[in-house]
C-alpha cells in the first residue's frame, strides 16, 4: 500500500494528500500516550479511535492538538 501511494500521490486531491498527512501527524505525536493508555487494545473496528476518546484528557498538548487537527483540520 505505501508504495501505491507513493506512486499515485500527485493524483490525489488535496482534501485526501491533507487528510494522510494528519493521520501521520496524529500517529507520531500521539504514539506514546497511546502506547501507554491503551497497551492492550486490538487494531480494528475502531477499538483504538474508542480508547483514545475515552483517555483523550490523559493525553499531551501536542497529541490532543493533532487528534484536533486530524478531525477539524488546521485553522
Amino acid at each position: 500500500m505505501r508504495a501505491c501511494v507513493k506512486e499515485h500521490y500527485a493524483a490525489f486531491s488535496e482534501t485526501c494528500k491533507q487528510a494522510m498527512l494528519s493521520s501521520v501527524a496524529l500517529v507520531k505525536a500521539c504514539k506514546d500516550d497511546v502506547q501507554r493508555t491503551c497497551p492492550d487494545i486490538q487494531p480494528g473496528g475502531g477499538r483504538i479511535q474508542a480508547c483514545m476518546k475515552d483517555h483523550f484528557t490523559e493525553y499531551s498538548e501536542r497529541c490532543q492538538q493533532a487528534i484536533v487537527t486530524a478531525k477539524f483540520g488546521a485553522k
